[in-house]
């Protein structure tokens, strides 16, 4: 549902903000598309964190969840000063990218996928 409702806003996302909010916040569709991604691997974090539960690995979904915090601190400090929301938009969708890719990465080295 993430992904379709992504796409729905990817495609229609202007139309939306202008109805709901009027059109003086039409140019809100920038950050809300740098921040689909963003989403997008947040449902991928959620998934992988039932996984790390079920294998009982409580401790490594805080570690990872703080190393996709700090990641998006990182960026913040960068981007917002130069880009404003987008910035943060974009900084929001690389913290939720890391924390995604280290979870998958770390699963798969304690599950023994990843020694092949």
């Amino acid at each position: 549902f993430t992904s379709a409702g992504a796409v729905f806003l990817a495609v229609a996302g202007k139309q939306v903000i202008s109805l709901l909010f009027g059109a003086a916040f039409t140019p809100s569709i920038y950050p809300l598309l740098l921040l689909l991604p963003g989403a997008i691997f947040y449902a991928g974090t959620m998934i992988l964190t039932t996984s790390y539960i079920g294998l009982n690995f409580f401790s490594s979904i805080s570690t990872i969840t703080l190393c996709g915090v700090f990641v998006n601190l990182l960026l913040s400090f960068a981007l917002i000063p130069l880009y404003g929301k987008n910035g943060a938009a974009i900084s929001f969708s690389a913290g939720q990218f890391a924390t995604v890719i280290i979870l998958w990465f770390y699963l798969l080295r304690k599950r023994g996928a990843g020694d092949a």
